[in-house]
């Protein structure tokens, strides 16, 4: 993780015992009837007036729905529109003519992302609000989203179907109607019926089921519960299938409090036996303490439920979650940001049975008035009777919005909006874990989308798991001049990785002593025995089920081999620890190990298979070896003409790593010629180029004292060194730079 900044011990969060007011116990209890008028809640059938619609006038947008809907929306957004001020309706920022020279090049970690996809046909529309969901049983992937048409003022929904894991995707209009209609979620339930809910610009909270599964051509019918005052954000959950499903339907609405005479955001939700065709309803009454943003999972009939709330003394918005069976009152909630007195927002939520887990994102001020955004996680595997947290996912300079979070076969993963301290332009970001989310095991941030054009509105982003691919779909405004904004996915496997590691007590990954039990390099002596020990992990998302062969090497040719038998579990390590080895001549070499070597396990990313290190061993006393007689250092300076075979791999590694404030990087260069080597941000950009000239061929090193090119020092995170040599080879690696 980029530099992370100090949260408070994680641990179990507080619940707190309150006592909200809702529609049905007002009604039960009778408080302040000539205060509180009933609502006028109705629930319609709205299917013969989707379904017979034809072309015609569309109708204006309401200001007095979209005024709050948009102060609502960028409550915690100021900074991000003052920094892009098109970002709310698309349009490119000042920084959008700039050349690819001058824009932040994409550093894709170790996951390989596909390249971007176009989602919706290039229809002159403006696509936002986007979710996503998989279908059991096929895997089709469909998303939902709302569209602009540029030339008027009518929105509608769209649904989307991917038949081939995102690679292509086919686009319907949703049954819809004359006035604007905004903020679609979907849901499918176990039988693949797709169930979509939105809003619509009189004050209904829509909602429509398909006649069959896997079918977005034929809805079943078409129903709305009519507020009569603005509403937004629906979220959706499903359990079961058909007519014997369970429906949670939960929404924010703007109605007035009667104790103070003015307008405040609530929360109302819905519920269904029968798979959404019939609904009951409650709300919260007003009460001071305006509600944002819910968001809702389901675990047969008890229902996770998430949303903001905000203090109207300090401005502060804290984020609840509480599980309640879905005609509860949603009381006694755990408040997951007790421990900050910053304000909060955008929570989401997502479950898998008992397994309950929970981001939002936190307006991080460093005591000097500079506040950005970071993404808070937490979680619970009861149920929500122990929610643990706060941990920072993303807790660092940049700027880091609008989370979202899903889960599948113990696979969790979180996507964000993220922007470099100062920028304007956002990248969609992730980070994903196995083991059901376990906060010691989420990978590094990684960076999913090809361009940073991802557009920072509410509900920018949605992913989910399909099979073993994890897939994204956002707004992205790229091709805003001629086309509006665009619906784009992207996906990566889901997959073993082999990787590295160094393990409690050892300096390194790969040592080799003249004592078994040693975990250092030192005291290695030619003609005599050393005891070589490496170490490797499963940093995948899925076990390795199978057996595989690793081998160790010396100067480029192998020297032993074993069989890994019965594979390894994610997050499971395995070490072979002091196999005899005994180099004959002395100086410099190249000593190694390849995982995988006959490719035997399909990984997530191989390039990490083979970890070399330069290891000198010592010549006896009397005892004179080749290139003895030359040596020096310093910063790219040569060690001397030790042998190193032109054909052998690159070796490049850096002690210490992690570092502060200065590491050393030493590699190998097989020939004469000229050589580059070049420190990298996570984003790909060239920060600091330590050296760039001929070199002779010999083993060098060269210091890095984490500053760039112009001498700043760069804050503390995951940063790459890449060495390319004259015969066009590269190779990188990874440096974590703690201060």
């Amino acid at each position: 993780m980029r530099g992370s900044r100090p949260f408070p011990a994680p641990g179990v969060l507080n619940t707190h015992t309150t006592r909200r007011t809702t529609g049905r116990t007002q009604a039960a209890t009778s408080i302040r009837p000539a205060k509180r008028p009933p609502v006028s809640f109705r629930d319609v059938d709205l299917t013969h007036e989707a379904r017979t619609l034809t072309g015609g006038m569309v109708s204006s947008s309401d200001e007095r729905i979209a005024a709050p809907i948009r102060e609502a929306t960028n409550l915690l957004r100021g900074r991000v529109a003052e920094q892009a001020p098109g970002s709310r309706t698309g349009q490119p920022n000042g920084n959008a003519g700039r050349t690819s020279r001058d824009r932040v090049a994409t550093h894709k970690t170790a996951a390989a992302w596909s390249a971007d996809h176009l989602l919706a046909n290039a229809t002159s529309m403006n696509d936002e609000y986007v979710s996503i969901a998989v279908c059991p049983g096929s895997n089709n992937l469909y998303t939902v989203f709302e569209a602009t048409d540029l030339g008027g003022t009518d929105r509608d929904i769209h649904i989307a179907r991917s038949m081939d894991d995102g690679a292509t995707w086919e686009v319907w209009e949703m049954p819809s109607f004359s006035l604007d209609e905004y903020h679609p979620d979907i849901a499918i339930d176990a039988g693949g019926y797709l169930l979509v809910t939105w809003i619509r610009d009189d004050g209904y909270v829509l909602r429509a089921k398909t006649a069959g599964p896997d079918d977005p051509t034929v809805w079943d019918w078409v129903h709305g519960l009519s507020v009569g005052e603005p509403c937004m954000a629906p979220a959706i959950a499903a359990k079961r299938q058909g007519t014997n499903g369970k429906v949670f339907i939960a929404a924010s609405w703007y109605t007035i409090n009667w104790d103070l005479l003015q307008y405040e955001w609530t929360l109302l939700w819905m519920w269904s036996t029968d798979g959404g065709e019939t609904i009951q309803f409650d709300y919260f009454v007003p009460d001071g303490y305006p509600d944002y943003w819910p968001d809702v999972a389901l675990k047969g009939s008890t229902c996770y439920f998430m949303n903001a709330e905000q203090d109207p003394n300090t401005g502060v918005i804290d984020i609840l979650a509480v599980a309640d069976s879905m005609a509860g009152a949603f009381v006694s909630p755990t408040n997951l940001s007790d421990w900050t007195n910053m304000t909060c927002g955008f929570p989401a939520i997502a479950s898998e049975g008992e397994k309950v887990y929970m981001v939002f994102q936190l307006d991080n001020d460093d005591g000097l008035g500079n506040i950005d955004g970071d993404i808070v996680y937490a979680y619970s595997w009861d149920g929500l009777d122990q929610v643990f947290g706060p941990y920072a996912m993303v807790s660092d300079p940049f700027e880091s919005i609008g989370p979202t979070i899903f889960a599948k076969d113990g696979i969790v993963g979180c996507y964000w909006l993220d922007a470099p301290p100062g920028g304007d332009e956002f990248y969609l970001a992730t980070r994903v874990a196995a083991l059901d989310g376990h906060p010691d095991l989420w990978g590094e941030v990684e960076v999913a989308s090809d361009l940073p054009y991802v557009n920072p509105t509410l509900h920018s982003v949605a992913g989910c798991i399909s099979g073993s691919t994890i897939h994204a779909a956002w707004s992205d405004r790229r091709d805003f001049p001629t086309q509006g904004l665009n619906i784009y996915t992207t996906d990566r496997l889901a997959a073993p990785d082999l990787t590295p590691y160094v393990p409690l007590g050892w300096s390194a990954t790969l040592t080799a002593a003249d004592m078994p039990g040693e975990r250092t390099i030192d005291s290695l002596m030619a003609g005599e025995t050393a005891y070589v020990s490496f170490a490797f992990l499963n940093d995948g998302l899925y076990d390795i089920p199978g057996d595989f062969r690793v081998r160790l090497t010396l100067d480029g040719s192998q020297y032993a081999w074993w069989l890994v038998e019965g594979g390894v579990p994610v997050s499971s390590y395995v070490t072979l620890e002091d196999y005899p080895i005994t180099v004959a001549t002395g100086g410099l070499h190249i000593l190694g190990y390849e995982l995988d070597f006959l490719d035997e396990v399909g990984e997530l990313d191989e390039s990490d298979n083979t970890h070399l290190a330069i290891v000198n061993f010592a010549v006896p006393t009397g005892v004179q070896s080749s290139g003895d007689d030359e040596s020096s250092g310093g910063d790219g300076s040569s060690e001397g003409d030790r042998p190193i075979p032109e054909t052998a791999p690159l070796a490049l590694d850096a002690l210490p790593n992690p570092f502060n404030p200065q590491t050393k990087i030493r590699f190998s260069n097989p020939a004469r010629g000229h050589v580059a080597l070049s420190i990298y941000s996570p984003q790909g950009r060239e920060i600091r180029r330590l050296i760039a000239k001929e070199l002779d061929r010999g083993a060098f090193d060269a210091a890095w004292d984490g500053r760039d090119d112009r001498a700043r020092t760069v804050p503390s995170g995951v940063y790459f060194a890449k060495l390319q040599t004259a015969d066009g080879r590269t190779t990188e690696i990874k440096l974590t730079l703690l201060r």
